[in-house]
């Protein structure tokens, strides 16, 4: 809807988060636009389950992964678009399920190919080393899985709710409540994109700033705008 478009775009242009990391174009900001365009046209592709719409969540994810590896989250996430279409009906809801899987699979690989082109340079595995930096090793996380969970699981809350608003975050909670009572499919997929990387980030992010955070910025802003 048109007033949903202005009321949204206004609350970007004002939101302390958007104000601030945008304006010094980060690439935490193009990570944001990579989220925002995997998580709509992931929702895309469950509803219509169309070939060219795989083909632009692959292109979106490609991009979104060549600036920061951490996006592959994202398309994991990806994997919970059939809440958009499960029923009773079982023969249906397996027909299109593999439907789903194998265009997003075929999205997936694109995006894939596209961050695997930094494998011509020598310098690929500087990558994955700096990623140790920030984030904990699966031999790391089973040796001590909680080593940064208590002090992540309260500083991530507080960094999201710091630097976009506590305003929008009412807006937020309120426009997930409104979610649940109109299109509980919808509450359901986007509380996956919300909890789930809080989770995943308060067990293995050795590091966080603000600025890793701004997806969740996205999410208060689309579920605030609903809520409003």
């Amino acid at each position: 809807k048109k007033h949903a478009a202005l009321l949204g775009s206004f609350l970007y242009v004002v939101m302390p988060y958007f104000v601030f990391y945008d304006r010094m174009a980060l690439a935490d900001s193009a990570v944001n636009a990579g989220f925002i365009w995997m998580l709509f046209l992931s929702i895309l592709l469950a509803k219509t389950r169309r070939l060219d719409v795989a083909l632009l969540f692959g292109f979106a994810t490609g991009f979104s992964l060549l600036t920061k590896s951490s996006s592959r989250m994202f398309l994991m996430l990806a994997a919970f678009g059939p809440l958009f279409f499960i029923n009773k009906k079982y023969l249906s809801s397996i027909w299109k399920t593999l439907n789903y899987y194998v265009l997003l699979g075929i999205g997936g690989s694109i995006g894939l190919l596209f961050y695997n082109i930094q494998r011509l340079s020598p310098y690929m595995h500087f990558v994955e080393k700096k990623n140790t930096t920030f984030v904990m090793t699966f031999q790391e996380f089973l040796d001590t899985p909680f080593k940064f969970f208590i002090h992540n699981v309260k500083l991530i809350p507080t960094f999201a709710s710091w630097e976009a608003g506590f305003i929008i975050v009412m807006f937020s909670v309120w426009g997930f409540w409104k979610l649940w009572n109109n299109d509980r499919r919808l509450f359901f997929y986007l509380l996956a994109f919300t909890i789930l990387p809080f989770i995943a980030l308060s067990f293995f992010a050795k590091i966080v700033f603000p600025r890793y955070l701004i997806f969740f910025a996205s999410i208060l802003l689309i579920t605030g705008t609903y809520g409003l």
